[in-house]
């Protein structure tokens, strides 16, 4: 599944013609593991954090819906209960 992140403020970022003001999470998960949690949407709108940081509500969403493992990539910090990846952990 893919989460678009909306990053407000809207107008400031990086780009060209298109300044980026969206980023997205990839959700995937093994097998046919139950959803613990419904979300009833795609899209979120949260403020920008730090350079590739994340909004944790994110974090909590995943944590809420998927009981099996899970994998941050380009992470800032490490997570209990989560697998990070990232050259700033």
């Amino acid at each position: 599944c893919l989460i678009t992140w909306i990053k407000s403020p809207h107008g400031i970022g990086l780009g060209g013609t298109f300044v980026q003001t969206t980023e997205h999470l990839l959700f995937c998960r093994k097998g046919t593991l139950e959803a613990k949690k419904r979300i009833d949407t795609t899209w979120f709108n949260y403020p920008r954090g730090k350079h590739s940081e994340k909004p944790k509500e994110f974090r909590q969403m995943i944590e809420e819906v998927s009981p099996g493992n899970k994998l941050e990539l380009f992470a800032r910090q490490k997570n209990k209960g989560w697998s990070v990846w990232g050259n700033e952990v």
